[in-house]
């Protein structure tokens, strides 16, 4: 790993970002399963647009995203991801540089928009704070913008999962004695 850090910090960087995401609070995540199986367009003009859109929707609606950088990266040999870092507000940072000296700094944080797309089951995972309908929102500029595709209202029976049958008394869930 240190020899990584030292001599391909770029796949070290990548890794780090991958792992970071894996670790990261499920509360914010959304999964859409009736996404339509198909290559994603990984074109500079559709990452543009993709940049575009994510930051021309938090302007519009939030005041913020006012620019909007997108890296993308291809895992396992089957999932797509595209980080969106949209611009937040900005803040004042008040603290010490590097001697020791107080200051106070303006700063322009950006916050993250994580896409994860799997064209085999033809499945987004979603990463975004806010709520259902801003969720909602990015998914479709998704599939305009990297699929090509208006994606429409979800099916209503893609629920990733469906645990009510657990709690119907006659639920059998058989196992292998051994």
């Amino acid at each position: 790993a240190f020899w990584i850090f030292l001599n391909r910090r770029k796949v070290f960087d990548v890794a780090h970002v991958l792992d970071r995401t894996d670790h990261i609070n499920r509360r914010y995540w959304r999964k859409r399963k009736d996404i339509p199986k198909k290559k994603p367009d990984l074109s500079p003009a559709a990452i543009t647009e993709l940049e575009h859109s994510v930051s021309a929707y938090y302007r519009e609606r939030q005041g913020r995203g006012r620019h909007c950088h997108v890296d993308k990266y291809f895992r396992g040999d089957r999932y797509h991801y595209f980080f969106a870092y949209p611009q937040d507000y900005t803040d004042t940072f008040v603290g010490y540089d590097d001697e020791g000296q107080f200051e106070r700094r303006r700063q322009n944080p950006a916050f993250e928009v994580i896409y994860m797309y799997d064209p085999i089951d033809g499945t987004l995972d979603l990463y975004a704070q806010g709520g259902k309908d801003i969720k909602k929102d990015l998914q479709e500029l998704f599939g305009r913008t990297i699929l090509r595709e208006e994606l429409g209202e979800e099916n209503s029976d893609s629920q990733p999962y469906e645990l009510n049958g657990l709690k119907k008394r006659g639920f059998a869930f058989p196992t292998e004695p051994a």
